[in-house]
């Protein structure tokens, strides 16, 4: 298992506006960045509100990126490489 830590992102305005900071983060433990992605996005529908998106990290590696689109209002859709969201395989 690898460590990894979620930073979850909001702002009054917009996420792509600036002015974004991290309203909350959670370390957590998972086997594979798959299932990180997964346990970050339960993890944003559970802060739905005041997030925009999240990031995703192993140590000083990006794993994920999501914005939520503001006119959307929700969490995003289940992670993965074609949902517009960025994921290092790597």
């Amino acid at each position: 298992m690898s460590e990894y830590q979620c930073f979850f992102f909001g702002s009054p305005n917009s996420f792509l506006g600036g002015g974004v900071s991290c309203r909350s983060a959670e370390t957590f433990q998972a086997d594979t960045d798959e299932a990180a992605c997964l346990r970050a996005d339960a993890l944003c529908r559970i802060r739905q509100k005041n997030i925009e998106g999240f990031e995703l990290w192993q140590a000083c590696r990006l794993v994920y990126r999501y914005a939520l689109k503001p006119d959307e209002g929700h969490a995003p859709k289940r992670p993965s490489n074609q949902d517009g969201g960025q994921i290092d395989e790597g």
